[in-house]
Order: structure tokens, then C-alpha cells, then sequence
């Protein structure tokens, strides 16, 4: 599950906690973070190192950096 972020700290402490509870859990979290000033980076880091971050220090277009992540994703799964 690839999530955008962007300052969206308000959302992660119900969102995150709430997707590891799930029954089903053969699945992977990447947050991809268009350059937070909220925090949010820290409180996954420090609370959920179970999910995979991916960081942009510049702000960016939120969808682009978004589908970043799904090469990531796809990469793991050994799909050319």
C-alpha cells in the first residue's frame, strides 16, 4: 500500500495503527513524504518502523512522488 504524505500527521496515529490491526497482513506500507514540517517523518520513524518511508527533502508534486513508491514495490516482487 503506497501512501502520499504531506504534513498529514493529524491523519498517521489513526491510518497507521489501524493497517496493522488488519486481519490480512501480507502486505507492505510505504509512505512516501513530499517534504513534511510536521513531524510526521519522525513519529513514523520513532512508532512504526515497520513501515517503509521514502523522503523527499524538496516538496514536490504529491502524486509524483507518490508513484515512486510503486517501482519500489514492484522491484520487491521481482516483476521487470
Amino acid at each position: 500500500m503506497i501512501i502520499p504524505n504531506k504534513d498529514g500527521m493529524r491523519f498517521l496515529p489513526a491510518l497507521l495503527p489501524a493497517l496493522k490491526a488488519q486481519a490480512f497482513a501480507d502486505f507492505e506500507v510505504i509512505v512516501v513524504d513530499d517534504a513534511s514540517h510536521d513531524g510526521s517523518v519522525e513519529w513514523i520513524e520513532t512508532h512504526h518502523s515497520w513501515v517503509r518511508l521514502l523522503v523527499h527533502r524538496r516538496n514536490s508534486v504529491s502524486w509524483r512522488h507518490a508513484m515512486q513508491g510503486q517501482p519500489q514495490r514492484v522491484a520487491d516482487l521481482g516483476v521487470p
